[in-house]
């Protein structure tokens, strides 16, 4: 990018000197040049400092690619009326689309929120509810609903909330940390692995049932109407 702007700006400085040139010429008050063949040796100059200076400029493209690790985003749309919020700031009920960035909190007061990956996967935030984006496939669930479809994207989620972390395996499915009780899982396809948070040896495979589960960070999960 950088190339390219000296080279634009190079063709722009000279498209104005030749209008500027052309002016003068009409006045009389520049002879006029009938042709100008540059030495070789001066075209070759340019080139190797053309070469040169696109060289540059990928190295240090690729220094501060190197230095700067890559911030994921994700397309955000909310459903008519709904009022949210990201790291803070309020969002109108009429402004219905946005791009999160990784490390973002979100916040959804009334209504539902899409949130969608490069990769295809699509997450459902429905309010209230708060979640935290330390990564995007890594949300923090606080409250509230959230339902992911990996579709055929195959990303790799990961959700933590106070009691539990799930871990999908090409998967459709929400997870509910309601204001008083367990943090309800409910799987609609695929498979999951939850593990308590207080008991970090403590896992559980979920397949696709009838039901949901409340699941303790400690004690036997319960069965639930699915969702």
């Amino acid at each position: 990018p950088a190339a390219q702007r000296v080279y634009l700006a190079y063709f722009e400085l000279s498209a104005m000197l030749q209008a500027e040139a052309s002016m003068h010429e009409e006045q009389g008050k520049l002879a006029k040049i009938v042709r100008f063949d540059p030495p070789l040796r001066l075209f070759r100059r340019a080139l190797i400092a053309a070469s040169a200076l696109i060289v540059l400029a990928a190295l240090v493209g690729t220094l501060i690619r190197a230095a700067l690790p890559e911030v994921r985003e994700l397309a955000l749309t909310a459903a008519a009326d709904t009022r949210w919020s990201v790291s803070g700031g309020v969002r109108d009920v009429k402004e219905q689309s946005a791009i999160m960035r990784e490390g973002s909190t979100l916040r959804v007061l009334t209504g539902t929120l899409e949130l969608r990956l490069e990769s295809g996967a699509s997450m459902v935030l429905q309010g209230p509810a708060h979640v935290f984006f330390p990564k995007l496939n890594q949300p923090v669930l606080r409250s509230g609903w959230l339902w992911i479809d990996s579709g055929a994207s195959e990303e790799k989620f990961e959700i933590h909330t106070p009691d539990i972390r799930i871990r999908n395996i090409g998967t459709r499915f929400g997870v509910r940390v309601p204001a008083k009780g367990h943090t309800e899982v409910h799987l609609i396809k695929g498979k999951l692995e939850v593990f308590s948070e207080a008991i970090p040896e403590k896992t559980i495979t979920l397949t696709p049932e009838n039901f949901g589960l409340a699941i303790p960070s400690q004690g036997e999960p319960t069965q639930t109407s699915l969702a």
